[in-house]
């Protein structure tokens, strides 16, 4: 008789749905996925921008395609990012084809995907609402305490949100910001991409839903302060200062130094938080979720496991430094010193000058496409001569 397994996923925000949906759709029929969430947490929500795979992970995971059920979410078919003020000319920086991404109201989800799992996946889908207190690796098991006890499962994901220390994360000095400001506007966005647009002391994404808008301006606060940060914001929304209500909060840019530890994975801002940008951690994420299963099919060790996350998210943050390193049509403080702190990055990464030098000089192998970086040869070079630099160049 195949013994029976469990897996817990701690968190109901987007990647602790997201990796539900993954663990369903490739563990053997044996393993049950427990959701455990604590419903007096409330999810931030701002509307977001999701990555190629997620979108793959929800139409495997819950036959969810945003044909038939974006309104579920409020969502719209995300094409690419459009980057104004960067440079002199706007920037359009597409999602390769023929794929595609999504914003949605990430308010929503829980509600959206849990029915659609338990009518899929039917008593190997199983929900738990508690307060987890603590995890305890054992050599055999991984035991969650929680206000109501305390249960025993096979490999836990922990997705409960930002660290409570950062003892055990590398946090990030490279990359300018640490601040956000968020603010809903009651108006459909009628577009298909993110803005990233430029400000004098920082920049602000736009992200269209079927009802409302999100918008955030991102700034490093020892650098601009609040009011500087809401009159930019007032003259890319046509608001004035006084009038907009946005919600505020902080950040740091880490990752883990130890994504798996024993038999408990971390992801989504447990793992790793590298500023949205592009939104490169949407992929990092969904890489977390391939690899938890490779472990547990005795693919990959722990050791193996660490050191590939380890180097992806030192990738995620080249790519960032690659955008911030020529700066943007404005002279100011925040922008001189996010063009010196991420070329310096540059100058003395020796991922990135070995990345350089693979897509350079082996670019047509298909395969380096998905080994060395988020974005295929055609796109580096692309988004190389639309910000005006000179490291990838078309091969004969």
């Amino acid at each position: 008789m195949i013994p029976q397994k469990r897996i817990a996923v701690i968190g109901t925000g987007t990647v602790g749905i997201l990796t539900i949906a993954h663990m369903l759709t490739y563990l053997p029929d044996n393993f049950t996925v427990y959701s455990i969430y604590d419903p007096k947490i409330p999810i931030f929500g701002i509307g977001e921008s999701t990555a190629v795979r997620q979108i793959e992970a929800f139409w495997e995971g819950a036959d969810f395609n945003l044909l038939e059920h974006a309104g579920e979410l409020d969502a719209t078919v995300k094409l690419g990012t459009r980057f104004v003020n960067w440079r002199e000319h706007e920037i359009w920086a597409p999602v390769q084809p023929p794929s595609y991404g999504m914003h949605l109201n990430n308010l929503k989800i829980k509600d959206v995907f849990y029915p659609r799992f338990q009518k899929k996946f039917k008593e190997r889908f199983v929900i738990q609402e508690a307060e987890v207190k603590g995890l305890t690796n054992r050599d055999e098991c991984v035991e969650i305490e929680t206000d109501n006890g305390t249960h025993s499962f096979d490999y836990v994901v922990d997705c409960r949100g930002w660290p409570e220390s950062y003892d055990d994360y590398t946090v990030l000095d490279t990359l300018p910001l640490n601040h956000c400001l968020v603010q809903m506007i009651k108006e459909p966005g009628d577009w298909n991409y993110t803005y990233h647009q430029a400000t004098k002391n920082g920049w602000m994404f736009g992200i269209p839903l079927q009802t409302r808008q999100g918008w955030g301006y991102l700034y490093n606060d020892t650098i601009t302060t609040k009011e500087e940060a809401l009159e930019d914001m007032s003259k890319v929304l046509n608001i004035e200062p006084e009038n907009l209500t946005p919600k505020e909060f902080t950040f740091k840019n880490f990752y883990a130094n130890k994504f798996l530890n024993g038999r408990i994975m971390v992801n989504g801002n447990r793992a790793a938080f590298l500023e949205p940008l592009e939104g490169f951690s949407g992929g990092f994420y969904t890489q977390i979720n391939r690899l938890m299963v490779d472990f547990i099919y005795a693919n990959m060790t722990e050791k193996e496991v660490n050191k590939y996350l380890v180097d992806s998210a030192q990738r995620i943050e080249n790519v960032v430094c690659f955008f911030y390193h020529g700066g943007s049509i404005f002279d100011t403080k925040f922008w001189n010193t996010a063009k010196q702190k991420t070329g310096d990055h540059l100058k003395n990464s020796e991922l990135w000058q070995g990345m350089v030098y693979e897509i350079n000089s082996y670019g047509r192998i298909e395969k380096l496409r998905a080994m060395v970086t988020p974005f295929s040869v055609q796109l580096w070079q692309n988004r190389d001569k639309d910000f005006g630099y000179n490291y990838f160049t078309p091969k004969d």
